[in-house]
């Protein structure tokens, strides 16, 4: 269903109505081809303490937006139904749930699934905020979907239910106004139906620093993970230079450290700089392809310097 050619077209109306405690919005959208995409949503201050959000799409497997962007499962808006459901509570001083379920469906194949399919993908979330310096939250997440089996090796896949399960925690503390430390605990169970079972482990300490009436700051993290493979991988994101961002995918076993600082000079320079490094058990190489380096350490070092003209 992809388009050819050089010219696209893609025309859309949109609406948003508020009565009372509810508001109502969504999208109908249409391209060159007239395949549809619609989008209907609600949110619901069913009381004080508590907050209900829904949301229906409904998108054409031919349907194509150069660039579109909706709430879909999908990378891409396209080839997608399904319905979201979440809740927002917030019952004593300090205490708050989230929770939220979303059922989909994939009339069409897609990347890596070779039959229609589709899913549910649901997560019960707990924080705790006693104060303005500490947070503390902990994090299910289920995800059951269809996916190919039998690997990259076989030439006509079967699918199958693919379950991933995760439980993170994390502890965010404000030590004094210049010192700042996060920490976190996340567990990985993946399901391959037919291509088995792995479990991961990632434990991380970032310490962030901000000095006041100082013109710089820094920040240092230390990353201990354990994956049985790359489909119980575990994301983190990380701090990076400006208008720069990285959320990247550790498996296997090591250890991972970044450090980035943030400098400016005078009004008009600033400078960023970020260094990180993997330190990988086990291995005798390092990437894959062309990448490919011997040894157990994977580096990467970032500079950034913006000046501004006046």
């Amino acid at each position: 269903f992809a388009w050819r050619g050089r010219e696209w077209k893609n025309t859309s109306i949109d609406y948003s109505y508020t009565w009372r405690n509810l508001h109502l919005f969504g999208e109908l959208a249409i391209d060159q081809g007239g395949h549809t995409g619609l989008l209907n949503g609600l949110l619901v201050s069913a009381d004080p303490k508590v907050d209900l959000s829904f949301v229906h799409r409904s998108l054409a497997p031919a349907y194509q937006a150069v660039q579109g962007n909706a709430f879909t499962e999908n990378t891409l808006p396209s080839n997608e139904t399904g319905l979201y459901m979440g809740a927002s509570i917030r019952p004593l001083t300090g205490w708050k749930l989230d929770a939220y379920l979303d059922f989909f469906r994939f009339p069409w194949l897609k990347y890596r699934v070779d039959a229609p399919g589709g899913g549910r993908d649901w997560v019960l979330q707990v924080s705790y905020t006693p104060n303005r310096e500490t947070l503390l939250y902990s994090r299910y997440r289920k995800e059951i979907k269809s996916g190919n089996i039998g690997g990259d090796s076989v030439i006509l896949h079967t699918t199958g239910l693919i379950a991933r399960e995760s439980w993170r925690t994390q502890l965010n503390y404000k030590l004094t106004a210049e010192w700042t430390i996060r920490s976190r605990v996340e567990l990985v169970w993946f399901n391959g139906a037919g291509d088995g079972t792995e479990n991961g482990f990632l434990g991380l300490l970032d310490v962030l620093y901000k000095p006041m009436m100082k013109p710089w700051s820094a920040g240092l993290r230390l990353q201990y993970g354990e994956t049985d493979g790359y489909n119980s991988r575990i994301y983190a994101y990380e701090n990076d230079v400006l208008y720069s961002y990285a959320i990247p995918a550790f498996s296997g076993k090591g250890y991972r450290y970044y450090m980035n600082v943030q400098l400016e000079a005078g009004d008009r320079v600033t400078l960023w700089a970020k260094w990180a490094q993997t330190l990988f058990l086990g291995k005798k190489y390092v990437g894959s392809g062309q990448e490919e380096l011997p040894g157990i350490a994977g580096s990467q070092f970032k500079i950034q310097l913006r000046y501004i003209f006046q």
